[in-house]
């Protein structure tokens, strides 16, 4: 019987190929011309810490634990990896392959586990982000709750309901691809880009929410929800600025 890490191993090397649990390939299930999406894959062996990074890092995500939770644990069991610039890139560039080849599935809406696969594109997102802003220090919680993290969590992770136009413009920032600059133009036409109240939960376009002065991080709908939600954002809005600071050093 093969183990957890063997099986969850085959399995996001399968997706960073562009295939599913089956072999079949993304861009052909989606009618679309198979694309490497501007990246040459390059895998490591199967003893190299980056190979074991990806392996922690997904069966986390398999087991169901939190994402900030499972950035906390892979920064503990694979610190080699986030203390390596050479090894961050390898990961980056593993993960954005495998974000980009999720995307081919966006639209294609015989896929019955779409919002498992959006969720999965999201939490890629963030672990990418994380690693492309991690300093090198002990404390990657700083780099969690820095503003460009935590914004970005906000907007993708939090609401999600513009959530393929986020993840589109995410990751054509991150390719040299021509197809994913097509899709995102054209999501634009037809999403708009949204965010949530931080107090009241309710959605509205990103360009009508006011933020936290402070942290930068928070978003309202209106003055009224952000005077009742400080007491319970003010610990968080804390922990943000402190961030902020760390970062600034």
């Amino acid at each position: 019987m093969k183990s957890e890490r063997t099986v969850i191993r085959g399995r996001w090397q399968r997706w960073a190929h562009g295939e599913d649990d089956t072999g079949l390939n993304f861009a052909q299930l989606s009618g679309r011309i198979t694309c490497n999406h501007g990246y040459d894959l390059v895998l490591p062996a199967d003893n190299h810490p980056v190979c074991c990074f990806m392996d922690d890092f997904f069966i986390s995500r398999n087991n169901g634990k939190p994402l900030v939770s499972n950035l906390k644990d892979t920064f503990q069991s694979q610190p080699q990896v986030w203390k390596n610039g050479s090894y961050r890139k390898m990961a980056i560039n593993i993960l954005v392959r495998i974000g980009t080849h999720f995307i081919d599935l966006l639209n294609l809406e015989t896929i019955e586990s779409m919002e498992d696969i959006k969720d999965l594109g999201a939490v890629i997102s963030i672990a990418i982000l994380v690693l492309e802003n991690y300093d090198g220090t002990d404390n990657i919680v700083s780099t969690i709750n820095g503003r460009v993290v935590a914004s970005k969590l906000r907007d993708i992770h939090w609401s999600g309901s513009s959530l393929e136009r986020d993840m589109l413009k995410f990751f054509r920032k991150r390719t040299a691809c021509s197809c994913l600059k097509d899709m995102h133009l054209e999501a634009r036409k037809t999403q708009p880009k949204v965010g949530m109240c931080n107090h009241c939960w309710v959605m509205k376009e990103r360009s009508l929410l006011m933020v936290c002065s402070r942290c930068r991080v928070a978003q309202y709908c209106s003055r009224e929800c952000q005077i009742a939600q400080w007491p319970k954002h003010k610990c968080e809005c804390d922990v943000f600025v402190k961030a902020q600071n760390q970062q600034s050093k």
